[in-house]
């Protein structure tokens, strides 16, 4: 789990510093037709329900990050299948 939540963060963090990398997942969540376009959520240490919305936001993104992920050069490493599926699972 523990190296889960570092891609996880990894991703989250990258998003957020990222105008380019923003800008690409908002272009992709418009080309999949979604209409109420979400950025991600950043962990804070300091509450302790932060982790559960961010892993949450990362699952209502997974499609137009995984998209965006591939399609940026200097892009984190997206979560596998079986990590996302850990994520899922997680959030109940």
């Amino acid at each position: 789990m523990k190296t889960i939540l570092k891609k996880c963060l990894k991703i989250v963090g990258f998003f957020k510093r990222s105008e380019v990398g923003n800008r690409v997942l908002i272009d992709k969540q418009k080309q999949l037709g979604i209409t109420q376009i979400l950025k991600v959520k950043q962990d804070v240490r300091t509450r302790w329900n932060s982790t559960l919305f961010m892993l949450e936001r990362l699952v209502k993104l997974k499609e137009p990050l995984t998209i965006a992920i591939i399609s940026l050069i200097e892009a984190p490493v997206n979560l596998d299948h079986d990590e996302w599926k850990v994520v899922e699972d997680i959030i109940p």
